[in-house]
């Protein structure tokens, strides 16, 4: 990958993968990407910088997130996301994250446990379990 001033940066193959699906084929675009704008090795600027992220996304004009390549399943998936919209309530099991797939004490609409059928709960999980989910800061 090459940064702005021409030197070459070494970025994770997701972040490359993300960059080229991202990117504008006939002009640039713009990032502010934190595994390349923040020193990820400094443990006194990835602290300060996690201190920032409420400001940073909260003035940011947009902001986009790189689940990972996209499938049937992850389609089917933001598709039902959009269907339930603000109604989902997601508890990862008080912040922590099993290897097992959601259930329907997982998903809630209110109190309530939604109704949805296994197929929907398995791209619900599959999506909710890519690596994104998984970082500590975001």
């Amino acid at each position: 990958m090459v940064g702005s001033q021409g030197e070459n940066l070494a970025v994770t193959q997701n972040l490359c993968d993300a960059l080229v699906h991202l990117r504008y084929p006939s002009k640039p675009r713009v990032f502010w990407i934190d595994a390349i704008c923040v020193d990820q090795q400094n443990l006194m600027e990835r602290s300060a910088q996690v201190q920032r992220m409420g400001e940073v996304y909260t003035l940011a004009h947009r902001v986009v997130v790189w689940l990972g390549p996209q499938d049937d399943s992850s389609t089917y998936a933001i598709e039902l996301l959009e269907k339930l919209n603000s109604q989902i309530k997601v508890n990862m099991r008080n912040g922590t994250k099993s290897n097992s797939a959601l259930s329907s004490s997982d998903l809630r609409y209110g109190s309530e446990p939604l109704s949805l059928s296994r197929e929907e709960y398995a791209v619900l999980s599959s999506l909710f379990y890519r690596s994104w989910f998984e970082r500590l800061w975001i």
